[in-house]
């Protein structure tokens, strides 16, 4: 996610340090089309922010609003020390998500909600975009 916002960067921090959470992380709204897209991880918060369930599908079920997980995290120490070492859990092998391993083990997520979603590049397709937008945004800037 090169292009992502440092304010949020710092808005989960600012949630990491003042929380009982352990691990923090962000989430955006998405579309439902975007929702369909199984690589587009889906979380699902409580009132408190704080993270219920993760999943490649779309999820909650009947649901008009999805948010859309961004895969950047902060760890207390003592939170990091403790997930290393935990044993990989079963929806992590089904979902294939680490974050769930956490979650399975007890472990609290806070939900940093962001305005926009940066873009993350996971294959070809996404690297034309980001090359796209880097051209037509960052590169201007500088001319």
């Amino acid at each position: 996610m090169p292009f992502i916002n440092a304010d949020d960067i710092v808005k989960m921090s600012k949630m990491l340090i003042g929380s009982e959470f352990d691990i923090v992380t962000m989430a955006s709204k998405m579309s439902e089309e975007e929702a369909k897209s199984s690589s587009n991880v889906k979380v699902v918060i409580d009132q408190n922010d704080r993270a219920m369930y993760f999943s490649r599908s779309m999820i909650p079920f009947g649901a008009n609003e999805f948010l859309y997980h961004i895969g950047v995290y902060g760890f207390k120490i003592q939170a990091l020390k403790q997930f290393i070492v935990l044993a990989q859990s079963n929806y992590e092998k089904c979902e294939k998500l680490e974050q769930l391993r956490a979650l399975e083990h007890g472990m609290k997520i806070g939900v940093v909600k962001v305005k926009q979603k940066p873009i993350s590049i996971d294959n070809h397709n996404d690297f034309k975009q980001a090359s796209n937008y880097y051209h037509n945004n960052i590169t201007s800037k500088f001319i």
